[in-house]
């Protein structure tokens, strides 16, 4: 019976069972657990000490396979305890690229979440976003181009938290009559977010004090 996989896993680990070898097919114990979305085997397997990145013969891993089928819960699993989001198989497919070309939608979503990498290129020069594309996976399609903006301001965002930063360290040097360290701290907010105008100001103002 089906229910009855754990109690045979458990008992072939009890008798020394190698955990990590292949079958004829390329897959280990936790490959094909992933990959059928045998949750309870593949927590067994990850506490009993399966390697998490195993490979097969094609350089597929677990979480590969739980992405490609759509296996969330094994996916998640496997993500919490620390697989490799971006390991890569033989035709450098990482789990993004599988999960995207099989419109894989929610499996898509929780490795963006995790972060994998969506601008990874396959052995074909295609990404994750380009086989959704290919496949017509629209939802799969809104997930990676919205990765893609969110990640496009992620440069900026944070170089303009570092001017405010800046900026506000020159304020409070400005108030205390420390005009050169305050014009310094200014400069640097300057460097970090040109396209702002309040460090000018506030630097023009801190000259006039000298």
């Amino acid at each position: 019976p089906h229910d009855a996989l754990p109690i045979c896993l458990e008992h072939l680990v009890a008798k020394g069972a190698k955990l990590d070898v292949t079958s004829n097919v390329g897959w280990t114990a936790l490959m094909w657990a992933a990959g059928n979305g045998e949750l309870d085997c593949l927590e067994h397997l990850v506490a009993k000490g399966a390697k998490l990145d195993a490979t097969g013969k094609n350089g597929t891993t677990a979480l590969m396979h739980a992405a490609h089928q759509g296996k969330l819960d094994c996916l998640k699993h496997l993500v919490a305890k620390g697989a490799k989001l971006d390991a890569a198989s033989n035709d450098k497919n990482t789990a993004l690229h599988l999960a995207a070309l099989n419109g894989q939608a929610p499996c898509v979503e929780a490795l963006l979440k995790a972060g994998a990498d969506a601008r990874l290129k396959d052995k074909s020069g295609d990404t994750a976003l380009d086989n959704a594309k290919r496949r017509g996976h629209t939802q799969v399609i809104a997930l990676l181009e919205n990765a893609a903006a969110v990640a496009a301001q992620a440069p900026q965002a944070a170089a303009e938290t570092t001017a405010e930063k800046a900026r506000s360290e020159g304020n409070e040097l400005f108030k205390a009559g420390n005009y050169p360290a305050a014009i310094v701290k200014y400069t640097d907010a300057m460097k970090c977010d040109p396209t702002s105008a309040l460090p000018y100001s506030n630097r023009a103002a801190c000259y006039q004090k000298l």
